[in-house]
């Protein structure tokens, strides 16, 4: 269970006949009703006051035909073009872009304000979708040095654990990994997703300064700083770059 300013976020699952159905359940005071939601990323998401774990599932099997059907309709993502009022994902959300065209602009550049992306872009640009996507590359990584290093300090002083040095790059099919002497690396592309699974990527990490392998004594110091890590280690896997 983690706590992100006034909202609960726990990962739980509940099995309606052959079928599990893996779920985040986010708590809010301001909430009157209990609803759910189906996202291309994020998965099926339970949103409500505080209630107990059970009566969170039972919500959830009420509705378990209804979220498989949905769940079943779900077309793969496509690849982004880089396109006026595209969407793009950030920090568990996705943005609308805003292409801003200006004569003078000599380089793409990329101002997250106003809850958009707004790209500036010189109109005669030929290779636009490379130079944006390379843009947008750096603004997630710098925006990854700046708001996951705090949250990578958090979790090192709960677990007391401390790496000797972290980097963050564009890794392939990984979001991170540990050296044998402890330094963290992990993808920038992981402040695309929202704060749980992203403190999932760096609990992980954590975990192997002091277990180097992914034996049962690892995923148990996982387990006891972030309970419901299986399931949310097969949600992140699913977001895999």
């Amino acid at each position: 269970m983690l706590l992100r300013k006034n909202l609960i976020e726990m990962l739980l699952e509940v099995t309606y006949g052959t079928e599990t159905i893996a779920f985040t359940h986010k708590i809010a005071k301001r909430l009157k009703y209990a609803y759910i939601s189906i996202h291309q990323t994020e998965g099926v998401i339970l949103k409500s006051r505080k209630m107990p774990v059970e009566k969170a599932k039972e919500i959830v099997l009420k509705k378990a035909p209804w979220i498989i059907k949905k769940i079943s309709e779900i077309q793969p993502e496509p690849k982004i073009a880089f396109i006026h009022g595209e969407l793009i994902p950030f920090q568990g959300e996705k943005y609308e872009i805003n292409i801003i065209e200006k004569a003078n602009q000599k380089n793409v550049v990329i101002d997250f304000s106003d809850f958009r992306f707004n790209i500036f872009v010189n109109p005669e640009l030929t290779d636009r979708k490379e130079q944006i996507e390379n843009a947008l590359g750096k603004f997630y990584k710098k925006q990854a040095e700046k708001k996951l290093v705090s949250r990578v300090e958090h979790w090192s002083e709960i677990m007391n654990l401390q790496p000797t040095g972290i980097k963050f790059r564009k890794l392939k099919k990984r979001w991170g990994s540990c050296t044998y002497d402890n330094k963290l690396i992990f993808n920038y592309n992981a402040i695309q997703l929202s704060e749980l699974f992203s403190d999932y990527i760096i609990i992980h990490e954590l975990a192997h300064i002091k277990q180097k392998n992914h034996s049962k004594d690892f995923w148990n110091l996982v387990e006891e700083y972030l309970p419901g890590s299986k399931t949310i280690h097969k949600s992140v896997l699913n977001h895999m770059p």
